[in-house]
């Protein structure tokens, strides 16, 4: 199975006959104050298709020591929590506790930040931990290639954007 099957069938809720639970990181981990995190990929997904703004998911773990920096430095940066409240749909997933979330979208290290188009196109990978310059420009980017990506697909259909 591909990785944009299996990751509709995840969407989907389903994979394996399984229901796949939803979840922050851990109790006791720190969530980064100011930005609104999801902790249901189903509802996130439905708010990125409605509102046509990029999925962002950041896999973590509460035994993370980079996840907990990024939490405390990068993802407490107010132009951070700014543009990422502002552009996408900010969904926090345990790696632990969402393996197969994970396997499908190839997490390597944490923490991870994958953004997705609301068609679940790979926009973006963030692999560990990066300051918050680094990581806006990076952000930036993926919402540049979802525009090109949706001008190629209305160009395609012969509408407009």
């Amino acid at each position: 199975m591909d990785r944009r099957t299996a990751l509709a069938r995840i969407l989907a809720g389903v994979i394996g006959g399984e229901l796949i639970s939803r979840s922050a990181f851990a109790a006791g981990s720190t969530a980064a104050p100011g930005i609104r995190w999801q902790s249901d990929l189903d509802a996130a997904h439905r708010l990125s298709l409605e509102s046509n703004r990029p999925t962002l998911i950041l896999f973590g773990a509460a035994w993370c020591t980079f996840c907990k920096k990024m939490d405390a430095q990068t993802l407490a940066d107010p132009e951070v929590v700014r543009g990422v409240n502002a552009s996408f749909v900010p969904v926090r997933l345990d790696h632990d506790r969402e393996p197969r979330v994970a396997r499908v979208l190839e997490v390597r290290s944490l923490p991870c930040t994958v953004v997705l188009s609301p068609e679940a196109d790979l926009l973006a990978r963030i692999e560990g931990f990066v300051d918050a310059e680094p990581y806006v420009a990076a952000l930036a980017g993926a919402r540049q290639l979802q525009t090109r990506i949706q001008q190629v697909r209305y160009e395609r259909v012969g509408a407009a954007p």
